[in-house]
């Protein structure tokens, strides 16, 4: 991945990456690394804990 990286930088740098083809070089890098091994993991859920709400467009009074 990181040749990919230096590839698109040197091509950025002179001016030949077009903008659309550096969208989707940057949106295929960014698939493959959440594929990648090692991806850090969400935690399990668990039970408990408190949760605060407030009413949409509440407003101090005085």
């Amino acid at each position: 991945m990181s040749q990919e990286l230096d590839c698109v930088s040197r091509r950025w740098a002179a001016g030949r990456l077009s903008r659309r083809e550096f969208l989707g070089r940057a949106t295929a890098l960014g698939v493959s690394a959440s594929f990648s091994p090692g991806t850090a993991r969400a935690q399990v859920p668990q039970r408990g804990g408190i949760l605060k709400a407030g009413p949409q467009g509440g407003e101090a009074t005085a």
